[in-house]
């Protein structure tokens, strides 16, 4: 103990339980078309927001898969807000996607910082627990919407 009396020997188990929960998705599917939207609706959610590479198209890709497009117009149409949010470092790639989906877009958001999530909730008109986070990254996407207590899903 030291002279405040904390055990400073428990004091990283305390830091890695707490990160162990921040690195937890709300949810795991194998791909974002495969996701049930209408238990998210009933929820109360009414936001989603995308990683880019690796979850809406291959790493750095413009190639959107059918599957996807339509899971995404379905989305829409339920009257889901819908934003990309991507770490990809090549702008005009994300703003290609993003232009094709009708859907705004972030590109070299530097997750997990939360200010281009925040940028997001702003711009939907949303509060963290109404939207969920997708993405296919534990310590960009997962993490960076966790610790704003936005819901995730991990693809």
């Amino acid at each position: 103990m030291n002279s405040l009396g904390i055990n400073v020997f428990l004091s990283p188990w305390i830091f890695y339980i707490t990160m162990f929960k921040f690195l937890q998705p709300t949810y795991q599917f194998t791909a974002v078309e495969v996701i049930d939207l209408n238990p998210l609706w009933q929820r109360g959610i009414r936001g989603l927001i995308f990683d880019l590479d690796d979850t809406l198209t291959r790493k750095n890709s413009r190639v959107i898969a059918h599957e996807v497009r339509t899971w995404l117009e379905q989305a829409q149409e339920l009257g889901f807000k819908c934003y990309i949010v991507s770490n990809n470092r090549h702008p005009n790639l994300v703003a290609s996607v993003s232009q094709t989906l009708q859907m705004p877009a972030i590109a070299r958001a530097g997750k997990p910082q939360a200010r281009f999530f925040l940028k997001a909730l702003a711009e939907m008109e949303l509060q963290p627990h109404e939207v969920v986070a997708i993405g296919d990254r534990l310590l960009t996407d997962v993490l960076g919407a966790n610790l704003l207590g936005i819901h995730t899903c991990l693809v």
